[in-house]
């Protein structure tokens, strides 16, 4: 259930970081919803962390937003990724799954 939190909280804030872009400066009647996304973000994080090790929890959380973030931008907001860009994302992206691999080992 720890994992279900950690992937919710992924979601939530990327929710909220794209609604910051479209919310054109606060200026449209939607932005009030962003903090909504980021509050419920930290408190499916925090459910999480009481099962994963802060470590663990803050680096795939952080890690697999940024992965999620870069590829919705590139598709699907005309955001331009060079090479080296998607090379340092995909140590990232390979990064968060080990450590969510190494996680579920015994110490």
């Amino acid at each position: 259930m720890h994992w279900l939190y950690l992937y919710t909280a992924i979601i939530l804030e990327v929710c909220g970081t794209l609604s910051l872009r479209a919310s054109n400066q606060f200026s449209n009647k939607y932005a009030f919803l962003i903090p909504l996304f980021y509050i419920a973000s930290f408190y499916l994080l925090s459910k999480a962390m009481a099962q994963i090790s802060i470590s663990i929890a803050y680096a795939v959380w952080s890690g697999a937003g940024i992965v999620a973030l870069a590829v919705i931008g590139h598709f699907f907001l005309k955001d331009r990724l060079d090479f080296v860009s998607l090379a340092l994302i995909s140590v990232m992206l390979c990064a968060a799954v080990g450590l969510q691999l190494r996680s579920s080992l015994p110490a």
